[in-house]
């Protein structure tokens, strides 16, 4: 069935505008664009750290959660990744756009592999001279097909063991690498 975004999901949104202080001390982190790579949340001891205090401040606008969807919106565009952590000592940065999808339509990964095999049509939206950039207004109107509910379980069982395999090569041939 075909769906926009703003009809699959319960929110679309992006990450802090305001200007964030750090906090060198702070247990928790400030990410942007450049986190997200090849399916995944990339957090080094270098990225922007926060405290709690304003964690829960960022988090109170974004209600960043396990299950979320992320899309790279400013910079590099089109990355994607989605949340898998239960703890998440984390917010973004507004290069960052956030997928709250409804679960009653459509599974997180699922979106999240659907709207990877869908990437052109993410880029396509993108606008601006100087720095490309995609709106979240013009996200929102991405038009997907979704199958049934049953039929996600079983592509993402799949997606998720291939994605598994592919991990786990990829750590064989980095410990080769470095052998």
């Amino acid at each position: 069935m075909k769906y926009k975004l703003k009809d699959c999901t319960l929110n679309i949104t992006d990450g802090t505008h305001s200007t964030v202080i750090n906090d060198e001390k702070g247990k928790n982190f400030l990410l942007s664009c450049k986190n997200i790579k090849d399916g995944n949340i990339l957090i080094s001891n270098d990225d922007r750290k926060i405290n709690d205090e304003t964690l829960n401040k960022l988090k109170q606008r974004t209600k960043l959660a396990k299950g979320d969807v992320l899309v790279t919106t400013v910079g590099t565009l089109g990355e994607m990744a989605y949340i898998k952590d239960d703890n998440i000592n984390y917010d973004f940065q507004r290069s960052v756009g956030i997928l709250k999808p409804n679960p009653k339509i459509v599974i997180p990964e699922y979106l999240y592999y659907l709207l990877k095999k869908e990437k052109n049509k993410v880029l396509e939206v993108a606008r601006g001279t100087s720095q490309q950039c995609i709106f979240l207004s013009e996200l929102k109107n991405i038009e997907i097909d979704i199958d049934d509910i049953e039929a996600q379980k079983k592509i993402v069982n799949v997606l998720n063991k291939i994605d598994y395999k592919i991990s786990l090569n990829t750590h064989t041939n980095n410990n080769l690498l470095v052998a």
